[in-house]
């Protein structure tokens, strides 16, 4: 379960206690007695779970793990940080009436911070429903929030007065509205919150009506009203499911159409299905052109075994429909880095220089809008790097590697990967040195690490050549503090080989007996080796 319900019930839970211990004082000293002992347990519980976080009786559950997990130092914890400082951002560009409903995203790509790349790429979510009601609405909308709140609470307080109802179901009402709004701290609300938010407030409203005695007699006599309630609840499905049938339908079309990849249909089978499920007009568009475009990149992944006029035609209607798609919100960076990554892709398939430059153009135009957004810049530095712009292309993700002041794996292996590429081994020397230094701050306790994986992947696209063979010692000793080199065959290898090219012998031997160490099945392999150092 998610650590923000977890904690929403923690809250609600102890609020509970706390308000019967209250309300029982005026009416049951026992009760109240009762109720102040199982707090003390519960936070004595609590106190010990902490004290206990780091168990192997408690990592061995993974809901205890995930609770136990609950730190403001925890990757989630600190990307939650970094997405409310861009809602605050939002707000105060927009005070009084907000961005309006589901654009956090525009917000979100203009001020986004750099230090998030490598969680998930886009949220159109707070993750904070009472900040996602200032940036919705602003001022305006949170008031209105927040008076509904404070009309439930005033509702109950009316309830403890007249004594209608009993200590626990009063404490029980405000322990929930806690347990909500704690929750919803850190996620956002969806169908089923509302739900239970509108009945809870639905019954505080009935239970304080007046004459209420009056009214459970009149219900009991008209019986009619038992039989109309589940008929209006029916009712209502009928009517939802009737209303709702063309946005089912292209829900289920999106699902036939990714299914149609495994089924071997027909590139007009994928361009046809698209275009009928854009031509209903409702709600599901973007998503259908989103998962269209997920199918075009994996054909691309896959260009060998896929036609280059079936390619072709599926990145022109792609770029078409995406072309739609920026139209109709303009303000949104998505699809406009979406176009650009089209446009990129047909200009190397068909060679084409127009879409190369329009590309070029539609990145240019994303970072306008969202400067901030580190995929705008690798997505450019790619279209720069097909036309064989090496300053340029390291020049475009050097500058938002500039802006990050925390070590991001991800960013760094596609940096580093540039540097290669382009064979620019004195920069990328520069870029693991300000990736390291990026490490062991208080804004990063942690020592900076490389990835053991992708820096084995980057190493392998190493080129040594005379030319640059130095510069490729340094750069590969530069990795070492945040690498585990040591026990990487494919690193230990390449730089004893390195090392024997520039004369250095001695040390070569010790790279190459570390190797038979790691690898020794190599050793056949390594001996030979060692043997060409003897006879140098």
């Amino acid at each position: 379960g998610t650590r923000g319900a977890l904690i929403g019930l923690v809250a609600g839970g102890a609020v509970f206690l706390i308000t019967f211990f209250l309300f029982s004082l005026r009416e049951n000293k026992r009760l109240a007695v009762y109720a102040g002992g199982a707090l003390v347990v519960g936070v004595t519980m609590v106190v010990c779970f902490y004290l206990a976080r780091d168990s192997v009786f408690v990592h061995k559950y993974q809901l205890l793990a995930r609770f136990a997990d609950i730190s403001i130092t925890s990757s989630t914890a600190s990307s939650r940080l970094m997405i409310w400082g861009i809602a605050k951002d939002a707000f105060k560009e927009r005070p009084i009436l907000g961005w309006g409903p589901d654009n956090f995203i525009i917000p979100y790509a203009k001020y986004y911070n750099p230090n998030l790349y490598g969680n998930e790429p886009w949220f159109d979510r707070v993750h904070n429903m009472h900040l996602e009601w200032l940036v919705a609405a602003g001022v305006i909308g949170f008031l209105a929030y927040l008076s509904v709140v404070a009309s439930f609470l005033f509702v109950v307080w009316k309830l403890w007065r007249r004594r209608i109802v009993n200590s626990v179901a009063l404490a029980a009402l405000v322990g929930f509205i806690v347990a909500y709004l704690a929750q919803n701290t850190f996620v956002f609300d969806n169908v089923v919150t509302y739900m239970f938010f509108t009945l809870v407030l639905a019954a505080a409203h009935g239970l304080s009506a007046e004459n209420v005695q009056h009214k459970e007699v009149v219900i009991r006599k008209q019986g009619i009203v038992m039989v109309l309630a589940p008929l209006c609840i029916i009712a209502g499905v009928l009517i939802a499911t009737t209303v709702h049938t063309k946005q089912m339908r292209v829900a289920g079309g999106i699902i036939t159409m990714l299914n149609s990849v495994s089924g071997g249909g027909t590139v007009y089978n994928f361009t046809n299905q698209l275009d009928a499920l854009v031509a209903m007009q409702t709600f599901g568009t973007s998503g259908a052109r989103e998962r269209y475009v997920d199918i075009v990149l994996a054909a691309t992944r896959e260009s060998g075994k896929v036609p280059k006029s079936d390619l072709l035609l599926l990145l022109s209607h792609g770029i078409e429909h995406i072309r739609q798609e920026v139209a109709r919100n303009p303000e949104n960076v998505r699809p406009l880095i979406t176009l650009g990554k089209l446009l990129q892709l047909r200009a190397t398939v068909a060679e084409s220089v127009a879409d190369r430059d329009e590309a070029i153009a539609v990145y240019k135009n994303a970072i306008e809008k969202g400067p901030h957004f580190p995929s705008t810049y690798i997505g450019l530095a790619e279209v720069y790097l097909t036309a064989g712009d090496n300053a340029r292309t390291v020049g475009a993700v050097d500058a938002i590697f500039q802006e990050m002041t925390q070590p991001s794996q991800l960013f760094v292996n596609s940096l580093l990967l540039v540097d290669v590429i382009i064979g620019d081994y004195q920069k990328g020397v520069e870029h693991i040195q300000r990736y390291l230094s990026l490490g062991n701050t208080p804004q990063h306790p942690l020592d900076a690490k490389f990835d053991h994986e992708r820096t084995t992947n980057l190493i392998t696209h190493i080129k040594a050549t005379n030319e640059n063979i130095a510069d490729v010692e340094k750069f590969l000793e530069a990795l070492q503090p945040g690498f585990l080199w040591q026990h990487d065959k494919t690193y230990l290898m390449l730089l004893a080989n390195i090392k024997a090219d520039l004369g250095k012998l001695d040390e070569a031997r010790n790279l190459a007996n570390m190797l038979i160490e790691v690898s020794p099945d190599s050793a056949p392999e390594i001996e030979k080796f060692l043997r060409s150092l003897d006879a140098l």
